[in-house]
């Protein structure tokens, strides 16, 4: 068994949006490092963002300012040449605030495996961009990494895109990391994530499911390779 939402129809209704909750943050490594990344991931944490080290630059610089207009977080959402994760912070911006989205956008997606040894997470950004967090808490972070390893992770998120269209956004508070061998597989949509998780046997029978599980597999092994 496998638990996912329910359908949906694709554009998005444009009924009244829906109240947001506040960003939890989980520590499935316990160690601050580690879960900051991790919780960094889902794009949802405007202050845990804000404790980042390194210049600002782009969407980033208005982001972490004073409280930008939503006129101005429509702009980063649907900036095609932005960096992803500024522009699914913006769109968590906009719904916390019940705003609409304008543009409907897939940015991201992020597997979770809970191995024996601890959590493994890997996640895809629609600009090419990877986080990678192992069993033990080691994290590696690709902004700009080989152009295969972009490729993969482009394909994770353009079939999480078609896995979006059949699934309503999740409006609750993020669950906890999966446990007990399970997998988890959240897409990150502008206007609110959708996710399924279950056994790796169960997820094979969705084909985007599957082609993100199998995308994400061989990503991994090429950043390994790169590591050595």
């Amino acid at each position: 068994m496998h638990r996912t939402q329910q359908m949906m129809r694709w554009p998005f209704s444009r009924a009244q949006p829906a109240a947001v909750p506040e960003p939890v943050r989980h520590r499935p490594y316990q160690d601050e490092l580690a879960d900051r990344l991790y919780n960094l991931l889902f794009c949802d944490d405007l202050e845990l963002a804000r404790r980042e080290p390194g210049p600002l630059s782009g969407p980033w610089r208005l982001l972490m300012g004073p409280p930008p207009r939503s006129s101005a977080l429509q702009t980063i959402a649907a900036a095609s040449n932005a960096d992803s994760r500024a522009r699914a912070l913006a769109a968590s911006l906009l719904r916390a605030r019940g705003a609409s989205i304008v543009r409907l956008c897939t940015l991201g997606v992020v597997v979770e495996v809970a191995l024996p040894q601890g959590l493994e997470s890997l996640a895809a950004y629609a600009d090419g961009a990877v986080r990678y967090i192992d069993a033990t808490g080691d994290a590696a972070v690709f902004d700009s990494g080989p152009d295969e390893a972009r490729k993969l992770a482009r394909e994770m998120v353009a079939h999480g895109e078609t896995f979006a269209q059949r699934r309503e956004a999740w409006l609750q508070p993020r669950l906890p990391p999966p446990r007990g061998g399970e997998l988890r597989v959240s897409v990150l949509v502008t206007d609110g994530p959708r996710f399924v998780d279950g056994s790796f046997a169960s997820l094979q029978t969705d084909s985007d499911v599957a082609a993100i599980v199998g995308r994400a597999t061989r990503l991994l092994r090429r950043l390994q390779q790169r590591s050595r």
